[in-house]
């Protein structure tokens, strides 16, 4: 059998489609048109003979072959790099994977990461959002270095961030009293907040009913502005959107929350310790 020979732009764009989660939104990080990811993906699945994606509403999720595959993708990337950085003679660069739930990307992207990486200008960051759940689980996978999720109790082995207020967030349109159930946008079905805020609306009789975004952080936002739905966000996402109100007055107390980061100890540890003074400074 003869041997075969891998396409770096290809892995490159595995890498991105499994990050996202999307094809539309790795098109515009690897340069290619959704067309000619998908005719990419298709083509690399078919010289595997493995399915490497499968479909979960409107995103995509990676098979079992797939998450075997995307660890040695992103190694043989890495060391390409490194490869061509040492016969250019460039300095090496390190790449840091930080995933971070959905109502917090904003908040690290918008502060945090800006300041750490003008501090550190030979590392690149990428963003991979996720449920608690799902962070915890590709930090295990190593698809991820650093996890940053939250937790309602007092965190045993991470690295402890913040604490903050959960609260209720709505608009002048929202109806918080009335005779239909009220409507509760969740970004998914695994929303850390979920069980708190269901256990709330018990203890008071609200009628209710959950209502899911498909893991969009901006539909619930948009549910939100519309009246549609309420939604629970932390002191820092209330934060950075002015526009949407805190109606804590007109509904049940919620609790505060854990921030807590995970070192999955696959980056050197002077540059963990940074990010972690980084985040702590920016939520201080």
């Amino acid at each position: 059998m003869g041997q075969k020979n891998l396409n770096v732009q290809t892995l490159r764009t595995f890498i991105s489609v499994a990050r996202l989660n999307s094809m539309v939104a790795a098109s515009s990080e690897v340069h290619l048109t959704q067309s000619a990811i998908s005719q990419q993906i298709k083509a690399f699945e078919t010289s595997l003979n493995v399915k490497l994606f499968k479909r979960s509403g409107r995103s995509l999720e990676l098979t079992s072959s797939g998450r075997a595959l995307l660890t040695k993708a992103e190694e043989f990337v890495r060391l390409n790099d490194e490869f061509w950085a040492d016969v250019q003679g460039e300095t090496s660069r390190t790449h840091i994977r930080l995933g971070v739930t959905f109502d917090l990307a904003a908040i690290f992207v918008s502060s945090t990461l800006s300041h750490f990486t003008e501090n550190h200008p030979s590392v690149d960051v990428s963003i991979q959002c996720g449920t608690t759940t799902e962070l915890k689980s590709k930090l295990k996978s190593n698809s991820v270095d650093v996890a940053i999720v939250l937790e309602a109790d007092k965190p045993v082995e991470g690295i402890y961030l913040s604490r903050e207020q959960l609260h209720w967030m709505g608009s002048s349109k929202t109806p918080t009293e009335g005779t239909r159930p009220l409507q509760v946008a969740f970004i998914s079905e695994e929303c850390a907040f979920r069980t708190v805020v269901e256990s709330a609306l018990d203890s008071r009789n609200i009628p209710w009913s959950s209502f899911f975004t498909d893991r969009s952080f901006d539909a619930a936002r948009a549910a939100v502005k519309t009246g549609f739905a309420v939604t629970t966000w932390l002191e820092s996402t209330a934060r950075l959107n002015p526009d949407i109100e805190v109606v804590d007055a007109a509904l049940p107390p919620l609790p505060s929350f854990n921030l807590v980061l995970y070192d999955g100890k696959s980056c050197p540890d002077t540059l963990v310790e940074s990010l972690t003074r980084h985040l702590q400074e920016s939520l201080a």
